[in-house]
């Protein structure tokens, strides 16, 4: 979390904790106790409603974040086993094509976890890993250029 999200929620939580303490002075000394007692009742059910919704946006806020974490994890381990697949997949080629696919897998491997991922956990803008998948398409070696001309199917793909 950066430290201005930090500063902004204790200026918020702290600037709602000052106000209520100091409404909550201000009307036991200007509102006499015989008034204060008639309406007791009514503050105590006033004060149930209240915590009953707190508790039920708590509760669907707990639920959305759950879901998104959920959902972030899937995310995560389907590229993972999608750049695995790809990774066995490069055995099909040559030794120079294979070599070169697998190095390109591993730089874009490397640029998610020690770039994106912390960009991301500090709510920056994440580099584009993009020009790493770029070099899958576009062999520089002989042999790579002459393999993608011809194009290929992904053997791990469920062609059945």
């Amino acid at each position: 979390m950066s430290l201005a999200a930090v500063l902004w929620s204790l200026l918020i939580t702290g600037g709602i904790t000052v106000v209520s303490v100091v409404g909550g002075l201000l009307v036991r000394r200007w509102v006499n106790v015989e008034v204060l007692e008639q309406h007791n009742d009514v503050a105590g059910f006033i004060y149930a409603v209240i915590g009953v919704l707190y508790a039920v946006v708590l509760g669907f806020t707990a639920v959305i974040v759950w879901e998104r974490f959920a959902e972030a994890q899937t995310n995560v381990e389907k590229a993972a086993n999608e750049l695995g697949d790809l990774f066995r997949d490069a055995q099909a080629f040559p030794d120079d094509v294979r070599e070169e696919l697998q190095t390109n897998l591993r730089s874009y491997v490397r640029l998610v976890i020690e770039k994106e991922w912390p960009a991301m956990a500090e709510a920056n803008r994440a580099p584009k890993p993009g020009r790493h998948l770029t070099r899958f398409g576009r062999p520089t070696t002989g042999s790579g250029r002459r393999m993608s001309t011809r194009g290929f199917g992904m053997p791990n793909r469920s062609q059945y």
